[in-house]
């Protein structure tokens, strides 16, 4: 999970630790109000997942915002530049 401007999201390209939430049973007119709200699919994607309530298993919808670009793992843009670097072909001389 990750805050951005103060609302928290989820990308469905890391799995680091479990979510903690809510599950809700709604009907289609929420869940289409809901996608409004969440800028389905433009800024946020919704996608079904299962999830663990209590020892149960449920199907549930879930919205992922999915970062962009290239991961700089260690917050260092000088350092993924020179690793980077260093991993392109030489040009011929």
């Amino acid at each position: 999970m990750y805050v951005a401007g103060g609302y928290p999201y989820v990308i469905s390209t890391e799995a680091r630790y479990p979510i903690i939430g809510e599950l809700h049973a709604v009907d289609d007119e929420t869940l289409n109000v809901l996608d409004r709200v969440e800028g389905h699919p433009h800024h946020y994607t919704r996608r079904e997942i299962k999830v663990d309530v209590e020892g149960s298993e449920y199907m549930a919808w879930m919205y992922f915002r999915d970062p962009h670009g290239i991961l700089v793992p260690t917050g260092d843009y000088n350092h993924y530049l020179s690793i980077r670097k260093n991993r392109l072909p030489k040009p011929p001389v």
